[in-house]
Protein backbone atom coordinates (compact mmCIF):
# COMPACT_ATOMS: atom_id res chain seq x y z
CA UNK A 1 0.00 0.00 0.00
CA UNK A 2 3.18 2.17 0.20
CA UNK A 3 5.45 3.63 2.31
CA UNK A 4 5.40 6.62 4.65
CA UNK A 5 7.32 8.44 7.52
CA UNK A 6 5.79 7.19 10.82
CA UNK A 7 7.41 9.04 13.87
CA UNK A 8 4.49 8.52 17.06
CA UNK A 9 7.45 8.57 19.44
CA UNK A 10 9.17 11.80 18.72
CA UNK A 11 12.63 9.76 19.13
CA UNK A 12 13.30 7.74 15.66
CA UNK A 13 11.30 8.05 12.36
CA UNK A 14 11.37 5.27 10.26
CA UNK A 15 9.87 4.24 7.19
CA UNK A 16 7.13 1.67 7.61
CA UNK A 17 4.21 0.12 5.01
CA UNK A 18 0.73 1.67 5.74
CA UNK A 19 -1.07 -1.28 6.94
CA UNK A 20 -4.94 -1.93 6.79
CA UNK A 21 -6.29 -2.29 10.05
CA UNK A 22 -9.98 -1.90 11.76
CA UNK A 23 -8.28 -2.43 15.39
CA UNK A 24 -4.89 -1.01 16.90
CA UNK A 25 -4.13 -1.84 20.01
CA UNK A 26 -1.03 -0.02 21.80
CA UNK A 27 0.18 -0.29 25.32
CA UNK A 28 2.99 2.17 26.76
CA UNK A 29 4.39 1.13 30.18
CA UNK A 30 6.20 3.66 30.60
CA UNK A 31 3.74 5.98 32.99
CA UNK A 32 3.52 2.38 34.91
CA UNK A 33 7.35 2.20 35.70
CA UNK A 34 8.19 6.02 35.80
CA UNK A 35 5.35 5.89 39.22
CA UNK A 36 6.68 2.54 40.31
CA UNK A 37 10.15 3.96 40.90
CA UNK A 38 9.85 7.56 40.85
CA UNK A 39 7.32 8.19 43.46
CA UNK A 40 9.49 8.51 46.38
CA UNK A 41 10.97 11.35 45.08
CA UNK A 42 7.55 12.96 44.85
CA UNK A 43 6.31 12.30 48.37
CA UNK A 44 7.68 14.10 51.15
CA UNK A 45 6.36 11.39 53.59
CA UNK A 46 8.35 8.41 51.81
CA UNK A 47 11.06 7.02 53.73
CA UNK A 48 13.32 7.26 50.78
CA UNK A 49 12.03 10.92 50.05
CA UNK A 50 15.38 13.67 50.20
CA UNK A 51 15.42 16.82 48.58
CA UNK A 52 18.55 16.54 46.31
CA UNK A 53 16.49 13.73 44.63
CA UNK A 54 13.51 15.58 44.68
CA UNK A 55 15.33 18.53 42.70
CA UNK A 56 16.33 16.22 40.49
CA UNK A 57 13.67 13.80 40.06
CA UNK A 58 10.67 15.34 41.18
CA UNK A 59 8.71 16.31 37.99
CA UNK A 60 9.73 12.71 36.28
CA UNK A 61 5.93 11.34 36.93
CA UNK A 62 4.62 14.70 35.14
CA UNK A 63 7.35 14.96 32.84
CA UNK A 64 6.80 11.21 31.28
CA UNK A 65 2.60 11.73 30.80
CA UNK A 66 3.30 15.22 29.49
CA UNK A 67 5.61 13.42 26.68
CA UNK A 68 2.66 11.04 26.52
CA UNK A 69 0.39 13.68 25.71
CA UNK A 70 2.77 14.59 22.99
CA UNK A 71 2.47 10.62 21.73
CA UNK A 72 -1.58 10.95 21.91
CA UNK A 73 -1.78 14.27 20.12
CA UNK A 74 0.38 12.78 17.18
CA UNK A 75 -2.47 9.79 16.85
CA UNK A 76 -4.96 12.03 17.03
CA UNK A 77 -2.98 13.95 13.85
CA UNK A 78 -3.39 10.92 11.78
CA UNK A 79 -7.02 9.59 12.67
CA UNK A 80 -9.57 9.31 9.75
CA UNK A 81 -12.80 11.55 10.25
CA UNK A 82 -14.55 8.29 11.83
CA UNK A 83 -11.65 6.92 13.66
CA UNK A 84 -12.16 6.08 17.80
CA UNK A 85 -9.64 6.54 19.77
CA UNK A 86 -9.73 5.45 23.46
CA UNK A 87 -7.05 6.17 26.07
CA UNK A 88 -7.15 4.57 29.17
CA UNK A 89 -5.25 3.32 32.38
CA UNK A 90 -6.46 0.44 34.33
CA UNK A 91 -5.21 1.78 37.59
CA UNK A 92 -4.06 4.65 39.30
CA UNK A 93 -1.19 5.01 41.94
CA UNK A 94 -0.56 5.60 45.36
CA UNK A 95 2.74 5.78 47.45
CA UNK A 96 4.25 2.93 49.01
CA UNK A 97 5.72 3.99 52.34
CA UNK A 98 5.26 1.37 54.79
CA UNK A 99 4.85 -2.27 54.38
CA UNK A 100 2.90 -4.66 56.45
CA UNK A 101 3.73 -8.43 56.89
CA UNK A 102 0.38 -9.87 56.29
CA UNK A 103 1.88 -13.19 57.39
CA UNK A 104 3.33 -12.07 60.54
CA UNK A 105 0.26 -10.65 61.50
CA UNK A 106 -1.95 -13.75 61.08
CA UNK A 107 0.79 -15.34 62.97
CA UNK A 108 0.35 -13.07 65.93
CA UNK A 109 -3.66 -13.30 66.13
CA UNK A 110 -3.41 -17.33 65.69
CA UNK A 111 -4.42 -17.87 62.47
CA UNK A 112 -1.28 -19.10 61.48
CA UNK A 113 1.68 -21.60 62.94
CA UNK A 114 5.01 -21.88 62.47
CA UNK A 115 6.71 -25.27 62.42
CA UNK A 116 8.64 -25.90 65.64
CA UNK A 117 7.91 -22.49 66.99
CA UNK A 118 5.06 -22.35 69.78
CA UNK A 119 4.86 -18.52 71.16
CA UNK A 120 2.49 -16.68 68.81
CA UNK A 121 4.22 -13.38 69.78
CA UNK A 122 7.71 -14.14 68.41
CA UNK A 123 7.48 -16.49 65.99
CA UNK A 124 8.45 -16.18 62.16
CA UNK A 125 9.16 -18.00 59.22
CA UNK A 126 12.07 -16.82 56.75
CA UNK A 127 11.36 -19.58 54.36
CA UNK A 128 9.02 -18.55 50.88
CA UNK A 129 6.42 -20.21 49.46
CA UNK A 130 4.36 -21.31 52.38
CA UNK A 131 7.34 -23.50 53.47
CA UNK A 132 8.16 -24.14 57.23
CA UNK A 133 4.42 -23.80 58.46
CA UNK A 134 2.57 -26.31 60.80
CA UNK A 135 -0.65 -26.35 58.81
CA UNK A 136 -1.94 -28.94 61.15
CA UNK A 137 -2.41 -25.80 63.70
CA UNK A 138 -3.20 -23.10 60.73
CA UNK A 139 -6.09 -21.97 60.07
CA UNK A 140 -5.31 -19.00 57.18
CA UNK A 141 -2.12 -17.94 55.38
CA UNK A 142 -1.18 -15.41 52.74
CA UNK A 143 0.58 -15.44 49.17
CA UNK A 144 0.95 -12.95 46.82
CA UNK A 145 -0.12 -9.01 46.90
CA UNK A 146 -2.71 -8.41 49.77
CA UNK A 147 -4.62 -12.24 49.32
CA UNK A 148 -5.57 -14.27 51.96
CA UNK A 149 -6.73 -17.65 51.71
CA UNK A 150 -8.42 -19.90 54.85
CA UNK A 151 -6.86 -23.85 55.12
CA UNK A 152 -10.13 -25.12 54.02
CA UNK A 153 -10.85 -28.56 54.31
CA UNK A 154 -11.20 -30.41 50.85
CA UNK A 155 -9.46 -27.66 49.18
CA UNK A 156 -6.29 -26.93 50.77
CA UNK A 157 -4.50 -30.46 50.77
CA UNK A 158 -3.85 -30.64 54.92
CA UNK A 159 -6.66 -28.15 55.30
CA UNK A 160 -7.92 -27.76 59.52
CA UNK A 161 -11.20 -25.26 58.83
CA UNK A 162 -14.20 -26.91 58.02
CA UNK A 163 -17.16 -25.75 55.42
CA UNK A 164 -19.81 -24.59 58.34
CA UNK A 165 -16.86 -22.32 59.98
CA UNK A 166 -15.34 -20.62 56.31
CA UNK A 167 -18.28 -17.42 56.81
CA UNK A 168 -17.68 -16.75 59.74
CA UNK A 169 -13.83 -17.37 60.04
CA UNK A 170 -13.57 -14.63 57.12
CA UNK A 171 -16.06 -12.19 58.62
CA UNK A 172 -13.67 -12.43 62.03
CA UNK A 173 -10.69 -11.87 60.02
CA UNK A 174 -11.77 -8.68 57.98
CA UNK A 175 -13.02 -7.29 61.21
CA UNK A 176 -10.04 -7.62 62.81
CA UNK A 177 -8.11 -6.36 60.22
CA UNK A 178 -9.90 -3.08 59.45
CA UNK A 179 -9.04 -2.14 62.91
CA UNK A 180 -5.42 -2.55 62.24
CA UNK A 181 -3.73 0.90 62.33
CA UNK A 182 0.16 2.28 62.33
CA UNK A 183 1.89 2.03 65.21
CA UNK A 184 3.72 5.71 64.45
CA UNK A 185 0.37 7.09 63.25
CA UNK A 186 -2.48 5.61 64.53
CA UNK A 187 -3.96 5.74 60.70
CA UNK A 188 -5.89 2.37 60.00
CA UNK A 189 -3.58 0.79 57.30
CA UNK A 190 -6.67 -0.98 55.21
CA UNK A 191 -10.03 1.16 53.81
CA UNK A 192 -11.51 -1.81 52.95
CA UNK A 193 -11.31 -5.67 53.13
CA UNK A 194 -13.09 -7.41 49.95
CA UNK A 195 -14.49 -10.83 50.40
CA UNK A 196 -14.82 -13.33 47.92
CA UNK A 197 -18.68 -12.52 47.50
CA UNK A 198 -16.58 -9.62 45.24
CA UNK A 199 -16.40 -11.83 42.27
CA UNK A 200 -18.04 -13.35 39.75
CA UNK A 201 -16.83 -15.04 37.04
CA UNK A 202 -15.40 -18.72 35.42
CA UNK A 203 -12.12 -18.07 37.85
CA UNK A 204 -13.98 -17.25 41.44
CA UNK A 205 -12.62 -20.30 42.50
CA UNK A 206 -8.87 -19.40 42.42
CA UNK A 207 -10.10 -16.24 43.94
CA UNK A 208 -8.50 -15.15 47.44
CA UNK A 209 -10.94 -15.31 50.33
CA UNK A 210 -9.74 -11.92 51.34
CA UNK A 211 -8.46 -9.40 49.32
CA UNK A 212 -6.92 -6.43 51.49
CA UNK A 213 -7.80 -3.26 50.25
CA UNK A 214 -5.27 -0.89 51.38
CA UNK A 215 -5.38 2.97 52.48
CA UNK A 216 -2.50 5.50 51.00
CA UNK A 217 1.22 4.45 51.82
CA UNK A 218 0.75 1.24 52.91
CA UNK A 219 1.14 -2.36 50.86
CA UNK A 220 1.74 -5.99 51.42
CA UNK A 221 5.65 -5.99 52.00
CA UNK A 222 7.94 -7.73 49.04
CA UNK A 223 9.14 -10.69 51.39
CA UNK A 224 5.24 -11.33 52.43
CA UNK A 225 4.44 -11.50 49.28
CA UNK A 226 6.55 -14.85 49.05
CA UNK A 227 5.06 -16.10 51.80
CA UNK A 228 7.49 -15.66 54.23
CA UNK A 229 6.47 -14.10 57.71
CA UNK A 230 9.01 -11.44 59.09
CA UNK A 231 9.78 -10.79 62.71
CA UNK A 232 8.17 -7.77 62.83
CA UNK A 233 4.25 -6.83 61.68
CA UNK A 234 5.24 -3.35 59.83
CA UNK A 235 8.66 -2.71 57.72
CA UNK A 236 9.60 0.92 55.96
CA UNK A 237 9.74 0.25 52.22
CA UNK A 238 13.16 1.47 51.53
CA UNK A 239 13.12 0.17 47.98
CA UNK A 240 13.31 2.78 45.24
CA UNK A 241 10.01 0.51 44.10
CA UNK A 242 8.35 3.15 45.68
CA UNK A 243 4.87 3.85 44.20
CA UNK A 244 2.34 0.69 44.23
CA UNK A 245 -1.35 -0.44 43.27
CA UNK A 246 -1.56 -4.10 43.10
CA UNK A 247 -3.33 -4.20 46.80
CA UNK A 248 -4.54 -0.30 47.08
CA UNK A 249 -8.13 -0.12 47.72
CA UNK A 250 -10.16 -0.83 43.86
CA UNK A 251 -12.43 1.89 45.56
CA UNK A 252 -9.66 4.76 45.61
CA UNK A 253 -7.40 3.79 43.10
CA UNK A 254 -9.49 4.22 39.65
CA UNK A 255 -7.52 5.18 35.89
CA UNK A 256 -8.70 7.38 33.60
CA UNK A 257 -10.66 7.46 30.45
CA UNK A 258 -10.44 9.76 27.09
CA UNK A 259 -11.93 9.44 24.03
CA UNK A 260 -12.00 11.90 21.08
CA UNK A 261 -16.01 11.10 21.01
CA UNK A 262 -18.47 11.73 23.98
CA UNK A 263 -19.45 8.84 26.14
CA UNK A 264 -23.02 8.52 27.65
CA UNK A 265 -21.33 6.59 30.22
CA UNK A 266 -20.71 8.88 33.46
CA UNK A 267 -18.28 5.75 35.13
CA UNK A 268 -17.03 3.91 32.22
CA UNK A 269 -15.08 0.55 33.32
CA UNK A 270 -12.47 -1.76 32.04
CA UNK A 271 -15.32 -4.57 30.82
CA UNK A 272 -16.81 -1.62 28.38
CA UNK A 273 -13.67 -1.16 26.50
CA UNK A 274 -13.94 -4.40 24.90
CA UNK A 275 -17.98 -3.84 24.19
CA UNK A 276 -17.36 -0.05 22.91
CA UNK A 277 -14.97 -1.14 20.30
CA UNK A 278 -16.90 -4.27 18.59
CA UNK A 279 -20.20 -2.39 18.85
CA UNK A 280 -18.52 0.71 16.81
CA UNK A 281 -17.00 -1.55 14.76
CA UNK A 282 -20.13 -3.40 13.91
CA UNK A 283 -18.91 -6.56 15.15
CA UNK A 284 -21.21 -9.41 17.51
CA UNK A 285 -20.44 -9.18 20.96
CA UNK A 286 -19.62 -12.60 22.65
CA UNK A 287 -22.68 -13.31 25.13
CA UNK A 288 -20.45 -14.03 28.17
CA UNK A 289 -19.33 -10.87 27.38
CA UNK A 290 -19.89 -7.97 30.42
CA UNK A 291 -19.67 -4.16 30.15
CA UNK A 292 -21.60 -1.82 27.96
CA UNK A 293 -20.86 0.47 25.06
CA UNK A 294 -19.91 3.77 26.07
CA UNK A 295 -21.00 5.56 22.56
Amino acid sequence: DGIRDYDVTGVQTCALPIWKFELLISVWTGTDRVGHLFWHHRDEKHPMYTEEGHAQYGEAVEDTYRRMDVTVGKVMERLNEDDLLMVMSDHGFHSFRKGFNVNTWLIRNGYLSVTGQTDAATAYNSTPYLQGYDWARSKAYSIGLGSIFLNIKGREGKGTVPQSEVKGLIEEIRAKLLEVSDPDTGENIFSEIYTRDYYTGKATKGAPDLQLGYAEGYQTSKRSASGVAQKEVFSLNSDKWSGEHAASDVATTSGIFFSNRPVKKSDPHLVDIGVSALEYLGKPVPSDFEGQSMF
